[in-house]
Formats: structure tokens, sequence, C-alpha cells
């Protein structure tokens, strides 16, 4: 003989059990992720939510984008708004490169004062590197490398420093600092900050749309 127990639930326990197998069924879109859960969000003016929304739009359809906006518009801002939704929103693993003299006083103190659970946090999908330690020896190369099986998005600040193949050295037969990215770069989303997209020529700006176009 076999006694069937049938389980009373009470009505709290069936009204949380509806919510629960509701948003399991409810993914969060990125606007009400940015309305409800986004640090970066409310902090941006109006122009640069748009920037964002243009950047994120551009890149999903062409692996990367460009924003170019002059210096004090908040590049930095709209910079650490990709790296938030990236990281937080998407579950997507971020490389940050910047300037050296520009990571502490720019990047980390806004990560300190912003996003501290994602510029310092001990669980993060956030990895910040300068722009120098790409022709760096030591154990460089190996985390490099694994920046390369690894990582899901990259966002350069100062994006026109990876404006020329032939970076000093190409005759020593050493490696550029602008190969080793286009090398790491592959089948990643890029996102380049730059005032200056095109210095010199307009090869600047071709040189660096291949680093996600592959062309």
């Amino acid at each position: 003989v076999i006694e069937r127990h049938t389980k009373e639930y009470s009505p709290f326990e069936v009204y949380a059990k509806a919510l629960q197998e509701f948003f399991r069924a409810h993914e969060m879109t990125a606007g009400e992720w940015e309305r409800s859960k986004s640090r970066m969000y409310s902090v941006l003016d109006q122009y640069q939510r748009e920037g964002y929304q243009s950047l994120m739009k551009i890149a999903g359809q062409h692996g990367g984008a460009f924003l170019c906006d002059g210096v004090g518009l908040g590049k930095t801002f709209i910079g650490m708004m990709v790296i938030e939704r990236l990281v937080l929103h998407e579950r997507k693993r971020v490389v940050l490169l910047v300037p050296k003299a520009a990571r502490k006083p720019v990047w980390e103190s806004a990560f300190r004062r912003y996003l501290p659970h994602i510029g310092g946090g001990d669980f993060s999908n956030l990895a910040i590197y300068n722009h120098t330690d790409l022709l760096r020896g030591g154990d460089f190369p190996v985390r490099l490398e694994r920046i390369k099986e690894m990582a899901d998005a990259i966002v350069i600040d100062e994006a026109h420093h990876f404006r020329n193949p032939g970076v000093a050295g190409e005759k020593s037969g050493r490696i550029t600092r602008y190969r080793r990215m286009y090398d790491i770069a592959d089948g990643k989303s890029i996102f380049l900050l730059t005032a200056t997209p095109v210095n010199n020529r307009l090869l600047d700006l071709q040189h660096m749309i291949e680093l996600f176009s592959r062309r």
C-alpha cells in the first residue's frame, strides 16, 4: 500500500511560487535594467544616454563602435555605462585598455566613486590594463593570451593610439602595439573612445575600424 501525501500550500506560498515562475520566464530587458539596476544611467545627461544607446546599437550590428565626443563631454562616464551593462546585465567579460597616465586619476578614481563593485570588486568580470602592457614582458604575454581566449569585449580609451599598424619597431621585427591589439581583438566587441579619430589622415580611422571589421 502506497500512501500519497498532498502538501497544502498557504496563500502566501502560492503567491510566492507564482511570482517565481513569472520572473523565471521574464528576462529583464536592457531598458528595464538601466532604469531599475544601473548605477551609472542616472548619472548620465540626456545627450550622454543617447550616445551610449547609439554606441550599443552600432556595436551590436557591426562588432564595434566609436565614441568620438570632444574633450570634457563625458566619454569616461559613457564608457563606464557600457562596461556596467556588459559586465552586470549581459554577464560579459570585459577588458579596459587605458593610457597609463589616465588609469589612476581618471578611470580608477571614477570606478571607486560610481562602480566600486566592478572596478575594485573581488568578483568582477572587468580587467584593466595600460596601453603599454601590450608590449611588456614577464607574465604579461601569458595574461594577454588569456584575454584573447576569454574576453568578450574590449573598451579602449584614447583609441587613436591604435591608429597606425606600423608603429616604431617594425623594421626590427618586433610586433607593434597595434598588431598585438589586432590579434587579441579577434572575435570580440570593440568600443573605441577618442576625441580625435583622425589625427593625420583618413587611414587613421580605417586602421581603427579594422580592429573589429577584420579587413
